[in-house]
Protein backbone atom coordinates (compact mmCIF):
# COMPACT_ATOMS: atom_id res chain seq x y z
CA UNK A 1 0.00 0.00 0.00
CA UNK A 2 1.39 3.17 -1.30
CA UNK A 3 -0.24 5.62 1.26
CA UNK A 4 -0.26 5.97 4.85
CA UNK A 5 -3.55 8.39 6.27
CA UNK A 6 -3.31 10.53 9.68
CA UNK A 7 -7.27 11.37 10.89
CA UNK A 8 -6.14 14.43 13.64
CA UNK A 9 -8.21 14.75 16.81
CA UNK A 10 -9.13 17.91 15.23
CA UNK A 11 -11.19 16.27 12.38
CA UNK A 12 -8.60 16.60 9.62
CA UNK A 13 -7.23 14.47 7.43
CA UNK A 14 -3.61 13.91 6.34
CA UNK A 15 -2.39 11.75 3.35
CA UNK A 16 1.13 11.29 2.32
CA UNK A 17 2.71 8.96 0.25
CA UNK A 18 4.70 5.95 1.83
CA UNK A 19 7.89 5.55 -0.46
CA UNK A 20 9.62 7.42 -2.77
CA UNK A 21 7.25 7.55 -6.00
CA UNK A 22 4.61 10.48 -5.82
CA UNK A 23 1.26 8.86 -5.76
CA UNK A 24 -1.99 10.20 -7.24
CA UNK A 25 -5.50 10.37 -5.56
CA UNK A 26 -7.80 10.22 -7.85
CA UNK A 27 -11.56 10.20 -5.32
CA UNK A 28 -12.72 9.81 -1.92
CA UNK A 29 -15.82 8.97 -1.27
CA UNK A 30 -17.71 8.73 2.76
CA UNK A 31 -19.49 5.56 2.99
CA UNK A 32 -22.05 5.55 6.02
CA UNK A 33 -23.27 1.47 6.17
CA UNK A 34 -22.16 -0.06 3.32
CA UNK A 35 -24.05 3.01 1.37
CA UNK A 36 -21.55 6.02 -0.25
CA UNK A 37 -23.56 8.95 1.16
CA UNK A 38 -20.98 12.04 0.49
CA UNK A 39 -18.55 12.86 -2.30
CA UNK A 40 -17.61 15.91 -0.22
CA UNK A 41 -16.83 19.12 -3.01
CA UNK A 42 -13.85 20.47 -0.18
CA UNK A 43 -12.21 17.36 -1.42
CA UNK A 44 -10.07 18.66 -4.51
CA UNK A 45 -9.36 15.68 -6.54
CA UNK A 46 -7.21 14.52 -8.27
CA UNK A 47 -4.32 15.01 -5.70
CA UNK A 48 -0.58 14.30 -5.94
CA UNK A 49 1.05 12.92 -2.68
CA UNK A 50 4.75 12.60 -1.80
CA UNK A 51 6.57 11.35 1.12
CA UNK A 52 7.61 13.85 3.76
CA UNK A 53 5.40 16.31 2.26
CA UNK A 54 1.67 15.04 3.94
CA UNK A 55 -1.49 16.97 2.01
CA UNK A 56 -4.31 18.29 4.78
CA UNK A 57 -7.75 17.68 4.28
CA UNK A 58 -10.76 18.87 5.64
CA UNK A 59 -12.22 15.67 7.46
CA UNK A 60 -16.01 15.07 8.62
CA UNK A 61 -16.51 15.69 12.49
CA UNK A 62 -20.00 14.43 12.31
CA UNK A 63 -18.80 11.34 11.24
CA UNK A 64 -15.39 10.74 13.43
CA UNK A 65 -18.26 11.73 16.82
CA UNK A 66 -20.81 9.09 16.55
CA UNK A 67 -20.41 5.82 16.84
CA UNK A 68 -21.75 4.86 13.07
CA UNK A 69 -20.27 2.11 10.95
CA UNK A 70 -18.49 4.43 8.53
CA UNK A 71 -15.60 4.77 6.05
CA UNK A 72 -13.49 6.55 3.72
CA UNK A 73 -12.66 4.95 0.41
CA UNK A 74 -9.54 6.36 -1.11
CA UNK A 75 -8.46 5.57 -4.66
CA UNK A 76 -5.11 6.01 -5.92
CA UNK A 77 -2.43 5.51 -8.73
CA UNK A 78 0.98 5.16 -7.91
CA UNK A 79 2.82 4.07 -11.47
CA UNK A 80 1.43 1.25 -13.11
CA UNK A 81 -0.51 0.22 -10.45
CA UNK A 82 -4.18 1.49 -8.90
CA UNK A 83 -6.49 0.33 -5.99
CA UNK A 84 -8.37 1.62 -2.86
CA UNK A 85 -7.72 2.43 0.72
CA UNK A 86 -10.60 1.99 3.28
CA UNK A 87 -10.22 4.25 6.23
CA UNK A 88 -10.12 3.32 8.64
CA UNK A 89 -7.86 0.80 7.95
CA UNK A 90 -5.40 -1.23 10.05
CA UNK A 91 -1.81 -0.58 9.19
CA UNK A 92 -2.20 2.28 6.86
CA UNK A 93 -4.36 4.57 9.10
CA UNK A 94 -3.07 6.82 12.54
CA UNK A 95 -6.36 7.82 14.55
CA UNK A 96 -4.35 10.83 16.03
CA UNK A 97 -3.34 14.16 16.43
CA UNK A 98 -1.27 15.05 13.04
CA UNK A 99 2.30 14.73 13.28
CA UNK A 100 4.22 17.88 12.85
CA UNK A 101 4.95 19.94 9.64
CA UNK A 102 9.26 20.48 9.61
CA UNK A 103 9.84 23.65 8.07
CA UNK A 104 12.87 23.38 5.43
CA UNK A 105 16.10 24.57 6.50
CA UNK A 106 16.72 25.77 3.15
CA UNK A 107 16.14 28.69 0.69
CA UNK A 108 15.65 28.29 -3.07
CA UNK A 109 15.47 31.26 -5.67
CA UNK A 110 14.48 30.85 -9.45
CA UNK A 111 15.60 32.01 -12.84
CA UNK A 112 14.99 31.58 -16.65
CA UNK A 113 18.09 31.87 -18.54
CA UNK A 114 19.05 31.13 -22.41
CA UNK A 115 15.25 31.67 -23.66
CA UNK A 116 13.32 31.69 -26.97
CA UNK A 117 10.08 31.91 -26.89
CA UNK A 118 7.15 30.26 -28.75
CA UNK A 119 3.86 32.72 -29.54
CA UNK A 120 0.66 31.50 -29.38
CA UNK A 121 -2.29 33.60 -30.23
CA UNK A 122 -5.50 32.89 -29.36
CA UNK A 123 -8.81 35.30 -30.26
CA UNK A 124 -5.95 38.26 -30.82
CA UNK A 125 -4.21 37.69 -27.66
CA UNK A 126 -0.35 37.07 -28.06
CA UNK A 127 0.90 34.76 -25.50
CA UNK A 128 4.57 33.95 -25.10
CA UNK A 129 6.10 30.95 -23.70
CA UNK A 130 9.50 29.93 -23.18
CA UNK A 131 10.71 27.46 -25.78
CA UNK A 132 11.87 23.97 -25.13
CA UNK A 133 15.68 24.18 -24.35
CA UNK A 134 15.58 27.07 -21.91
CA UNK A 135 17.52 27.03 -18.57
CA UNK A 136 15.84 26.97 -15.32
CA UNK A 137 18.46 28.21 -12.90
CA UNK A 138 18.03 27.04 -9.63
CA UNK A 139 20.00 27.85 -6.07
CA UNK A 140 19.59 26.23 -2.76
CA UNK A 141 21.03 28.14 0.20
CA UNK A 142 21.18 26.41 3.72
CA UNK A 143 19.76 27.91 6.52
CA UNK A 144 20.15 25.90 9.78
CA UNK A 145 23.57 25.18 11.77
CA UNK A 146 24.11 21.82 10.64
CA UNK A 147 24.63 21.04 6.51
CA UNK A 148 21.47 19.58 4.68
CA UNK A 149 21.51 16.45 2.18
CA UNK A 150 19.61 17.75 -0.99
CA UNK A 151 18.46 14.16 -1.53
CA UNK A 152 16.71 14.32 -4.80
CA UNK A 153 14.83 16.79 -7.21
CA UNK A 154 11.83 15.61 -8.71
CA UNK A 155 9.72 16.93 -12.08
CA UNK A 156 5.85 17.13 -11.63
CA UNK A 157 4.06 18.12 -14.93
CA UNK A 158 0.54 20.36 -14.24
CA UNK A 159 -0.90 20.24 -17.20
CA UNK A 160 -0.08 19.25 -21.50
CA UNK A 161 -2.42 21.10 -24.01
CA UNK A 162 -2.18 20.24 -27.51
CA UNK A 163 -0.93 23.54 -28.97
CA UNK A 164 0.94 25.08 -32.12
CA UNK A 165 2.67 28.62 -31.89
CA UNK A 166 6.01 30.50 -33.39
CA UNK A 167 8.91 30.46 -32.63
CA UNK A 168 10.57 33.50 -31.37
CA UNK A 169 14.02 33.67 -31.05
CA UNK A 170 16.13 35.70 -28.29
CA UNK A 171 19.94 36.69 -27.13
CA UNK A 172 20.74 33.47 -25.41
CA UNK A 173 23.31 32.74 -22.64
CA UNK A 174 25.98 30.11 -21.60
CA UNK A 175 24.64 27.85 -18.93
CA UNK A 176 26.73 26.99 -16.16
CA UNK A 177 26.15 23.15 -14.13
CA UNK A 178 23.69 21.71 -16.31
CA UNK A 179 20.90 19.34 -15.90
CA UNK A 180 17.97 18.49 -18.62
CA UNK A 181 14.34 18.47 -17.20
CA UNK A 182 12.89 15.96 -19.23
CA UNK A 183 9.09 16.60 -19.62
CA UNK A 184 8.21 13.58 -22.34
CA UNK A 185 9.57 10.32 -20.46
CA UNK A 186 6.70 8.74 -17.88
CA UNK A 187 7.56 9.22 -15.22
CA UNK A 188 8.67 13.06 -16.04
CA UNK A 189 12.60 13.60 -14.89
CA UNK A 190 15.90 15.10 -14.31
CA UNK A 191 18.85 13.88 -15.82
CA UNK A 192 22.88 15.07 -15.16
CA UNK A 193 24.77 16.50 -18.16
CA UNK A 194 27.84 16.91 -16.20
CA UNK A 195 29.92 14.55 -14.04
CA UNK A 196 27.93 14.64 -10.84
CA UNK A 197 24.33 14.30 -9.80
CA UNK A 198 21.99 14.29 -6.74
CA UNK A 199 22.69 14.35 -3.74
CA UNK A 200 24.53 17.37 -2.88
CA UNK A 201 24.98 18.83 0.60
CA UNK A 202 25.07 22.70 1.44
CA UNK A 203 26.44 23.89 4.86
CA UNK A 204 25.78 26.77 6.49
CA UNK A 205 24.90 29.96 4.01
CA UNK A 206 26.46 27.79 1.54
CA UNK A 207 24.94 27.20 -1.94
CA UNK A 208 24.65 25.24 -4.75
CA UNK A 209 23.24 26.44 -8.44
CA UNK A 210 21.67 24.09 -10.96
CA UNK A 211 21.11 24.86 -14.43
CA UNK A 212 18.32 22.95 -15.86
CA UNK A 213 17.78 22.71 -19.69
CA UNK A 214 14.05 21.76 -20.13
CA UNK A 215 12.63 19.95 -23.35
CA UNK A 216 9.55 19.03 -24.70
CA UNK A 217 8.53 18.22 -28.26
CA UNK A 218 4.89 18.32 -27.77
CA UNK A 219 1.93 20.85 -27.02
CA UNK A 220 2.23 23.76 -23.87
CA UNK A 221 3.10 21.99 -20.37
CA UNK A 222 3.02 23.27 -17.10
CA UNK A 223 5.00 21.78 -14.24
CA UNK A 224 6.82 22.15 -10.77
CA UNK A 225 10.11 20.65 -9.55
CA UNK A 226 10.12 18.93 -6.21
CA UNK A 227 13.40 19.15 -4.10
CA UNK A 228 13.72 16.52 -1.45
CA UNK A 229 15.90 17.31 1.73
CA UNK A 230 17.03 15.34 4.88
CA UNK A 231 19.15 16.92 7.96
CA UNK A 232 19.19 13.87 10.57
CA UNK A 233 16.22 12.55 11.04
CA UNK A 234 13.91 15.44 9.44
CA UNK A 235 13.23 15.29 5.82
CA UNK A 236 10.85 17.23 3.45
CA UNK A 237 10.30 18.45 0.05
CA UNK A 238 10.04 21.71 -1.18
CA UNK A 239 7.86 22.94 -4.11
CA UNK A 240 10.34 25.23 -6.58
CA UNK A 241 7.99 27.36 -8.83
CA UNK A 242 7.78 30.83 -10.09
CA UNK A 243 6.23 32.78 -7.33
CA UNK A 244 3.68 30.16 -6.88
CA UNK A 245 3.21 29.51 -10.47
CA UNK A 246 3.95 26.09 -12.37
CA UNK A 247 6.71 26.48 -15.10
CA UNK A 248 5.27 26.75 -18.82
CA UNK A 249 7.46 24.95 -21.64
CA UNK A 250 5.96 24.70 -25.43
CA UNK A 251 7.26 22.10 -27.91
CA UNK A 252 9.46 24.06 -30.65
CA UNK A 253 7.80 23.18 -33.84
CA UNK A 254 4.69 22.59 -35.11
CA UNK A 255 3.51 19.27 -35.14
Amino acid sequence: MPLIVTIGSDSTLWIEARGQQAVIVSALRTVVQDEVCVVDERWDVPITVSAGAPVRLTAMPELLNQDVGWHLEIDWICGGRRGTLRVPESGHVILATPVARVSAPLVTDVRLRNIDYVAFVDDGVVEEVPASGHTVQLTVTGLSGTPVLLADLRVEVITRSDRSGTLVRHAGEVPRRRFEVQLDVEPPRLAALGGSDFPYVVGPHESECFDLKVSTHRGDVAWILWLDWRRGRDTGSVRVDLGGHPFRTAGRWPR
